[in-house]
């Protein structure tokens, strides 16, 4: 646990916040959890891409395409 949190109070309490603010707004990642396809261990590990919303990943896929298109 200390390799995940080296900075245990601080970092644990960032990654229970975002968790617990991810499972609320992500109804495909509550789904997956409740039938067992994402398990305790798996969730702690996921990125923040992992635990976004599609609405969230395709509108950060739209700004990443519009930057990458005015560098043109």
């Amino acid at each position: 646990m200390k390799e995940k949190f080296p900075n245990y109070d601080k970092d644990y309490m960032a990654k229970a916040r975002q968790l617990t603010f991810n499972v609320k707004k992500n109804s495909d990642l509550t789904a997956n959890i409740l039938v067992g396809f994402v398990n305790a261990t798996d969730l702690v590990n996921m990125t923040h891409d992992q635990l976004a919303t599609k609405e969230k990943l395709k509108k950060l896929e739209e700004q990443m395409k519009a930057i990458e298109d005015s560098r043109r």
